[in-house]
């Protein structure tokens, strides 16, 4: 019994690891979570970015000030269409399941 237990809890803690979908801009990394919380991102022009940057809850404000333009990319394309990072069809999701 104690080995069904054991065997059940590290399945389980594999299959939350596993399925944990992350978000990399340069060298920082978010939960898919986080970035959903951004669905609302402004259009705006490259000028604007500092101001943007700003604006951004303070977990995302060392990405975006290192690589503000990346930053945007990344962080407005996600947000918008968080279902294709759970099967990895952006660059910067990691820990999804591939459908390729």
């Amino acid at each position: 019994m104690t080995s069904f237990v054991t065997s059940a809890a590290i399945f389980l803690l594999l299959a939350n690891i596993c399925s944990s979908v992350n978000v990399k801009v340069g060298g920082h990394s978010f939960t898919l979570d986080e970035v959903k919380e951004l669905k609302n991102i402004p259009r705006i022009s490259p000028r604007n970015y500092g101001i943007w940057c700003n604006g951004l809850p303070a977990k995302f404000k060392a990405a975006c000030f290192a690589k503000p333009g990346e930053a945007y990319a990344v962080l407005t394309q996600v947000a918008g269409h968080p279902d294709k990072c759970d099967v990895c069809a952006f660059a910067a999701c990691f820990g999804c399941w591939s459908t390729k």
